[in-house]
């Protein structure tokens, strides 16, 4: 059930786009300039960051790295709880009902508040040069079969989807979730994985630092949805058993 409704409000917020509903953007780089211009020199980090480091034709290893931690959002959605179901079927399919609520938040937020990315916001010309990068180091891998494949993706994506970036919020989300699981000496390596995946972010082009966090603000909802259903489930169950 809550994956068709995360499937048919993405759907229906992709249809909004192809309406020609106007997106938010101008606010967008007006925070991010406002949040790290300290950071960027008074310009939008994404535009900064790809100043620094890209350079089209020229494959460097943050560009490699850049891609990879871009792709293991979708081994996160998808190959992480299949090893989980093959340990522990309840930390499974705790897992799973965690990223389809986060989903359902970013959905909703999609429907309300329709976003563009950097990438969009460069070719409308209101901001200068991003390009959507995050295909661009497995050039340097060789692979250039996985880039058609996730640029295919993307081409049928929503295009106004970028509030709160998911990619975000489940990287937060696996940390937070797997924190409790191993020990405390390694949870800087843990949290490490959402910081580099908002770098990434930022740097192919993909969000805004405001996409980000509402993405892991995004987090704590998600947790405290599912704990409000927990307790109210029970309830419904248990209610006809205490009128006998």
């Amino acid at each position: 059930m809550l994956l068709g409704l995360v499937v048919a409000g993405y759907a229906s917020a992709g249809r909004l786009a192809s309406a020609g509903r106007p997106p938010h953007v101008h606010e967008l780089i007006t925070a991010d300039a406002a949040l790290l211009g300290w950071w960027s020199g008074g310009r939008s980090p994404v535009v900064w960051l790809q100043s620094l480091g890209y350079e089209p034709g020229v494959v460097r290893w943050w560009d490699v790295l850049a891609c990879l931690v871009y792709a293991s959002h979708f081994v996160a959605v998808m190959v992480v709880p299949l090893g989980l179901y093959l340990w522990d079927r309840d930390l499974a399919l705790g897992y799973v009902r965690m990223w389809l609520v986060l989903a359902l938040v970013g959905v909703a937020v999609y429907l309300l508040y329709p976003a563009a990315p950097p990438w969009w916001a460069a070719r409308a010309g209101l901001i200068p040069a991003v390009s959507r990068i995050s295909t661009h180091g497995w050039q340097g891998l060789n692979l250039p079969g996985v880039a058609e494949l996730i640029s295919s993706g993307q081409g049928a994506s929503n295009p106004i989807g970028a509030m709160p970036s998911l990619h975000a919020g489940a990287a937060l989300l696996a940390a937070v979730f797997f924190a409790p699981l191993i020990r405390r000496r390694w949870w800087p390596l843990l949290l490490l994985y959402p910081v580099s995946m908002a770098l990434t972010l930022m740097y192919t082009g993909e969000h805004w630092f405001v996409d980000i966090l509402a993405g892991w603000a995004a987090v704590p909802m998600a947790y405290a949805l599912v704990a409000w259903w927990d307790r109210l489930v029970p309830a419904k169950h248990d209610a006809p058993l205490s009128a006998t």
